[in-house]
């Protein structure tokens, strides 16, 4: 069995690393609109098209999934 501690620990090192990248991805932005517009508009389509591609696998594994 685990202790309570592993789970503590499991919580602490999960919320850690999604803070974590949360502060990573406003300093990436925060950086580059001192570079300029035009690479965060860059950076944001780059985003939006990663997050629509894992989506869509996401989506893909759960159909195929529940057939």
């Amino acid at each position: 069995k685990k202790s309570w501690i592993h789970g503590l620990a499991f919580m602490l090192g999960f919320c850690g690393a999604l803070v974590a990248s949360f502060i990573a991805i406003a300093l990436i932005f925060s950086y580059t609109r001192k570079i300029g517009a035009r690479y965060v508009k860059g950076l944001l389509l780059i985003s939006i098209i990663l997050l629509v591609v894992f989506g869509l696998i996401l989506l893909g594994r759960a159909v195929v999934s529940m057939i």
